[in-house]
């Protein structure tokens, strides 16, 4: 079996092209045709206005927004973080502001989201919403005008799953899913990406949410007696640590296993996964963000810098304060 080298991430390009980046800053890059996969957060956005709506104009006014959002999380609080740099970015920029218009943010604590239910009640109230998580292809825009997906459909991450799996020639594959609405019938769509090259997904297996330590064992321990040891991960960031904390101590974490996440996962794990976890980690490989470099973005991330300090603490302590989050159980 093809052995993976450890803190690798995938971009796939619209042509099938894909390549491999390491996560060590003097890695070099190879060229490719880049398509992103958009970064798994949730988060929902809602766009409101104290005044009547009147078409194109916008007179030193104030446009409204509302962020739901887990506050108490490691991982809300970077959203929270990036989401003021970003508005103040917007403000600050004479070209982004139309006639003074100025961007205010209203936050909102949730430990879940119910991304249909939210697209309900922005289709009643006739408020955009905009959505940094909802990958489901029956979120559409059909179905839901008023919703705004900032995350690729489940479709796509899945074909690009398919396109490592094929270039590396495997025949069977293991999915691992949570039994949230999260990523709800991607399973379906790998298993016709797979199809299409005579692959297959040969079992499935679901990880509660709210699932403790020894929950995850034991699935974990279901997986060791299969077959296949190539398993695709489409989980939320925090239950994804977990899963791999618990791999990592029952061996699964070394040459012969291969964990191929979506970037529900990929996309944070920088933030999560310290430089002696990811040393000992080997086969696991990612799909993630490609996003073209441009002097804003540097910009932005070097704003973003000076709140490293703060990001460091908050993931040293992993949640050590009054409110634990999901996978602060496993740090220890």
């Amino acid at each position: 079996m093809t052995r993976f080298f450890r803190g690798k991430s995938i971009h796939f390009g619209s042509h099938g092209r894909f390549l491999h980046r390491r996560s060590h800053s003097n890695a070099k890059e190879n060229n490719g045709i880049f398509s992103s996969c958009a970064p798994l957060i949730n988060v929902i956005v809602l766009v409101w206005r104290l005044k009547p709506m009147q078409p194109c104009i916008f007179l030193n006014d104030t446009v409204n927004i509302g962020v739901i959002l887990n506050t108490n999380s490691w991982l809300g609080k970077v959203v929270k973080t990036a989401l003021k740099l970003a508005a103040d970015d917007v403000n600050n920029d004479a070209n982004l502001v139309m006639n003074a218009t100025r961007l205010l943010l209203h936050f909102r604590h949730a430990q879940t989201l119910l991304h249909a239910a939210t697209a309900d009640i922005g289709e009643a109230a006739k408020v955009p919403i905009l959505s940094l998580s909802a990958t489901t292809p029956s979120l559409s825009h059909q179905r839901f005008p008023y919703l705004v997906r900032m995350a690729h459909s489940d479709g796509l991450q899945m074909k690009a799953i398919a396109a490592v799996v094929k270039y590396y020639g495997w025949r069977k594959t293991v999915f691992i899913h949570s039994d949230v609405d999260f990523g709800c019938g991607a399973v379906s769509l790998l298993s016709d990406a797979l199809s299409d090259f005579g692959s297959e997904v040969v079992y499935i297996t679901t990880i509660s949410s709210t699932a403790e330590k020894q929950s995850i064992r034991k699935e974990l321990y279901k997986l060791m007696s299969i077959e296949s040891r190539v398993f695709v991960v489409h989980l939320p960031s925090d239950l994804g640590l977990n899963l791999f904390m618990e791999a990592q101590e029952m061996g699964m974490m070394k040459a012969g296993y291969v964990w191929i996440t979506t970037p529900g996962f990929t996309s944070v794990w920088e933030y999560v996964l310290n430089a002696s976890t990811m040393a000992s980690m080997q086969g696991l490989v990612g799909i993630k963000t490609h996003i073209p470099n441009s002097e804003r973005l540097q910009n932005f991330t070097e704003r973003k810098l000076l709140f490293s300090p703060l990001l460091t603490t908050d993931h040293e302590r992993m949640g050590n304060g009054d409110q634990k989050s999901a996978h602060s159980r496993y740090a220890r």
